[in-house]
Parts: C-alpha cells; sequence; structure tokens
C-alpha cells in the first residue's frame, strides 16, 4: 500500500500548487503595478488568472464567502479574457483583486501551520530508523494541534 493510499480525500498538499501559488501572486502585483500606473493590461493576463483560479480554488478554504470570492473572481477573468477595458480591470479589482487580497491574507494568518519538525537520529547508517517529533509546530490560533487534525505525508517514501 503506498504513502497516498492513507491521504484523506479532503486533504490537498501545498506543494502540489506551489508553481501556480507563486504565478498567482505575481499576477497580482504586476496586475495592480500596471493598474496604478495607468499601463495597459494583457488579455492573456485574464486567461492566465482564469486557468490559476480554476487549479487553486480547490485548494483553499472552502467557507461560503471564499466560495463567493472564487466564483466571482471565476466569472470576472472568464468575461476579461474575451475583453479587456479600464471599466473591466476596474471590475476585476472590485469583485476579485481586493476580496482575493484579503483571503490571501486570511490564509497566511490564519491557515498557514508553521511546521517544526525535529527528526533523531539525524545521521546514520542504513537502516536506520529516525524518530519524527513535531509538536513544537504552530498553529496560528496558538493552539496545540489535535492528532487526528494532521498526518505524516512522506513525499519521497523511497
Amino acid at each position: 500500500m503506498s504513502a497516498e493510499s492513507f491521504v484523506p480525500e479532503e486533504y490537498y498538499a501545498n506543494y502540489q500548487i506551489a508553481d501556480e501559488w507563486s504565478l498567482l501572486l505575481d499576477l497580482i502585483i504586476d496586475l495592480d503595478a500596471a493598474q496604478k500606473v495607468g499601463a495597459e493590461v494583457e488579455q492573456d493576463t485574464f486567461y492566465d488568472l482564469h486557468d490559476i483560479f480554476e487549479t487553486v480554488f480547490d485548494f483553499f478554504p472552502s467557507d461560503p464567502a471564499s466560495e463567493l470570492t472564487y466564483r466571482k473572481c471565476l466569472l470576472t477573468t472568464e468575461e476579461l479574457k474575451e475583453e479587456v477595458t479600464k471599466n473591466g480591470y476596474t471590475k476585476f479589482r472590485e469583485q476579485c483583486f481586493n476580496p482575493m487580497s484579503d483571503l490571501l491574507a486570511k490564509i497566511r494568518s490564519k491557515f498557514t501551520v508553521e511546521a517544526r519538525i525535529a527528526a533523531k537520529p539525524k545521521q546514520g547508517n542504513t537502516p536506520l530508523n529516525v524518530t519524527l517529533d513535531a509538536r513544537e509546530s504552530l498553529d496560528p490560533s496558538n493552539d496545540t494541534i489535535p492528532s487526528d487534525y494532521f498526518f505524516w505525508w512522506y513525499k519521497d517514501v523511497e
């Protein structure tokens, strides 16, 4: 049985969207900069954003307010990838950019766990039995993370 078979269905590992996450942040910064200096925004930007949104939203929190933001972003970028106008950018900013900025801040503060994992021993001859300890990990609310709220995920099981 592989390690993946133990992963709960509702779990999404962040590393699976690392590239999309980085590109999303870059595009949002580019859009904001373009708007602030009055530069034209390329239509391809909204194609890229729409595609990224379709990928990353499954990994984001799924409360009703967040879901509304996702749908507004998808609808807005769907419209703007067909035709970009100055008013379109304003619509994007109001309907998607501002709520997404708030959501990203919420994700960074409320949903980000700081993993602190200690391995003992750290080196030795093979086969080496290693004990992993994550009791020093921090939950954003400063609460202890119940053991049934997390699990170990070994990316390289070899």
